[in-house]
């Protein structure tokens, strides 16, 4: 199989399908994939996928897809000046997600889509009258958990209760093997936004539930604002890590700081003392693992 599109579908799709037993290769036009998610974490996913044998091509570009005389699909694309065929039995696009509003009407009721999709403000009210809207349709960030609260508020408005919806701390996940789950920023994001940072980490390999569960891969990183202790993000990479995250959405919704989430008493044994340790970690203070650096 080969899966166009390194973002979270592709990669959703490639680890899946190198499970089930295929042969895998992902290309992508852009020089990192999953585009957003931090290097760190990106980094770990890379080592995975390399033991999956699953091979990635960043920098591809497509230039013709199309079927082969002995049956199957062959598909050219170039990276730099070299031109690479591939032939598979099967071609999976996962490089985009479109709106999709045809025969709706909104032209008759004066609703005109952009490029990003239908603007909403807060409460999902569109620029008519009564007509609100939610989900996908209204442009990224295409989450499902994002559409049910957009529902939800859009229902509570269309029976008149105040309501809006806050973007500020959403939490995104991606399906891969193993999980990645992250909210807020990432760490070149943090540094960009010129913000003086301190990272903590603490690996799933000195965590004892990930050990009962067989699921030592992977990590919990912190990112916190140096002086006042601000949490800038928090990223995690796997088993559970989607249920891991809204402990740290949480935290940020609340402008709790890492120290708050350390003095905070997590259960023994479980997965969730990965985050705070990390969050220990960020002072120095790891109570189960030491980093060279500290």
């Amino acid at each position: 199989m080969v899966i166009i599109g390194g973002g979270s579908i592709g990669f959703a799709f490639a680890t899946i399908f190198s499970r089930l037993g295929a042969s895998v290769t992902v290309i992508e036009e852009s020089p990192q994939i999953l585009h957003g998610v931090d290097r760190e974490i990106v980094s770990m996913l890379e080592r995975e996928l390399k033991k999956e044998k699953i091979r990635v091509h960043t920098e591809a570009h497509i230039k013709e897809v199309g079927e082969e005389d002995g049956g199957g699909s062959k598909i050219v694309f170039s990276i730099k000046d070299e031109e690479v065929t591939l032939t598979a039995q099967y071609i999976l696009a996962a490089d985009a997600r479109e709106i999709n509003v045809e025969g709706l009407g909104l032209d008759r009721v004066g609703i005109q889509p952009g490029p990003g999709g239908i603007q909403v403000n807060k409460r999902m009210e569109t620029g008519v009258p009564d007509i609100l809207a939610a989900g996908d349709l209204t442009g990224e960030p295409m989450l499902a958990h994002i559409a049910f609260v957009e529902g939800r508020v859009a229902a509570e408005n269309a029976l008149g209760t105040q309501s809006e919806i806050d973007y500020t701390v959403v939490p995104r996940c991606i399906n891969t093997t193993p999980e990645i789950a992250s909210v807020g920023l990432t760490e070149d994001e943090a540094i960009a936004a010129e913000y003086q940072v301190q990272i903590g980490r603490f690996p799933f390999a000195a965590n004892g539930m990930a050990t009962i569960l067989a699921e030592r891969t992977g990590t919990v990183k912190v990112i916190s604002e140096a002086k006042y202790g601000q949490l800038l993000g928090v990223h995690i990479i796997g088993a559970h890590a989607a249920d891991l995250i809204p402990e740290a959405a949480l935290a940020m919704k609340l402008d709790a700081t890492p120290r708050e989430i350390s003095s905070t008493i997590h259960a023994h044994p479980s997965l969730a003392e990965a985050l705070m340790e990390a969050a220990l970690d960020v002072t120095g203070e790891a109570l189960h693992f030491l980093p060279a650096n500290k």
